[in-house]
């Protein structure tokens, strides 16, 4: 019985030991990157829900240099009437890069309105810009009409 007993207080020690260590390892962790998608969706969600003021920071100094608060509001005022209509959840449709005006690659993200879903191909996709891939913040956004296949004659 005694053997039991210090094999139990052994075997207590040791997953307390084990607890403790994972929290400090993980306390002293920096936190995670959030990927491009994962800013993507944030700053979309963000704006269907008209929390202008919470996704303007989320710009780049440049595309805040060109777009005063009143007229982000004004532009992200057409993706939250979209969101209004087809509802606030979103999912990720396409990714891929496209060449800016700087003769860049720049990665962008296009969202669609999971009530979209069970058409073959969604209206609008939310679309959203980086300068490059390991930006942090949005370079462009927008809404564009979806590509729709045309009916053969």
């Amino acid at each position: 019985m005694v053997y039991f007993t210090q094999l139990l207080r052994t075997a207590l020690f040791t997953c307390l030991l084990f607890v403790c260590g994972s929290l400090l390892l993980a306390a002293e962790l920096p936190p995670k990157k959030a990927s491009q998608v994962q800013l993507t969706r944030k700053f979309l969600l963000t704006v269907l829900q008209g929390k202008y003021r919470d996704a303007y920071p989320l710009l780049t100094p440049e595309t805040r240099q060109r777009l005063t608060t009143a007229q982000f509001r004004t532009d992200s005022r057409v993706l939250y009437e979209q969101g209004k209509r087809f509802g606030p959840r979103i999912t990720l449709y396409k990714l891929g890069f496209r060449i800016g005006d700087d003769q860049k690659a720049h990665p962008f993200y296009q969202f669609h309105f999971a009530s979209d879903t069970l058409r073959p191909k969604p209206q609008v996709l939310l679309d959203v810009s980086f300068r490059d891939s390991t930006a942090t913040q949005v370079l462009t956004f927008g809404m564009v009409p979806a590509p729709q296949k045309q009916k053969r004659k």
